[in-house]
């Protein structure tokens, strides 16, 4: 269990350090068109991406893991198995960054789309159960999080129920502030991981998660 809620934990590094299991066969990793339009028939999802921003290739996001990988480990080789666990239920849709990795600004916006498979816990009937584990989970780790939330709030996208979890983070100086949107859909949890600094470039990833669309 604490292998699954580790992937979302793990992956949420990613936004602030610059063969998947059990799958149906109709598990579509989605499409992105014209580097603006993502679409995902599995999940009956379309999103639109600001053409300004920048989609991270698997190899860039590879790269990216390796180097986040030992901010959630550090030495402690149990918790790296845990890592490599969490990879086979894991899959990330999209990671985007509003600038290139390495331009000159304070701190690059940025935000995860990315699903894991729940097909193993029933228990789990909400993106608000799923964030009960997963904030369980991250007070774990090494990682010094905030987390304030008692409740999730829900918020609707593209006619979808999604639960926020918000955490605060002190990377190198700079105060992370991380969101958390969680819906159930055909077995799996999707996620929505937005990292910001203040409230303009909050507003532009909110701007980005209201364009999802749910064919029905």
């Amino acid at each position: 269990m604490k292998a699954r809620f580790l992937g979302v934990v793990f992956l949420s590094i990613i936004s602030f350090t610059f063969s998947f299991a059990q799958k149906s066969k109709n598990f579509d990793y989605g499409t992105l068109k014209d580097d603006s339009i993502y679409t995902n028939s599995y999940f009956n999802l379309k999103m639109d991406i600001p053409s300004s921003w920048h989609v991270q290739s698997k190899e860039e996001v590879k790269q990216i893991m390796k180097s986040g990988e030992n901010l959630v480990t550090g030495d402690d080789e149990k918790l790296k198995a845990l890592v490599k666990a969490a990879e086979i239920t894991t899959a990330n849709f999209l990671t985007v960054l509003k600038y290139e990795r390495g331009a000159p600004v304070d701190f690059n916006p940025s935000f995860i789309l990315m699903a894991e498979n729940i097909s193993s816990s029933p228990g789990i009937k909400s993106g608000a159960d799923y964030l009960f584990h997963t904030r369980k989970f991250m007070k774990q780790t090494q990682l010094n999080y905030k987390l304030t939330d008692e409740d999730f709030k829900s918020e609707v996208f593209g006619g979808k129920t999604f639960h926020k979890m918000h955490a605060e983070i002190d990377y190198s100086g700079v105060l992370i502030q991380q969101d958390y949107y969680a819906t159930i859909i055909n077995g799996f949890c999707l996620s929505f991981i937005s990292s910001y600094i203040d409230e303009e470039q909050n507003a532009e990833l909110l701007k980005i998660i209201g364009s999802m669309q749910f064919k029905k």
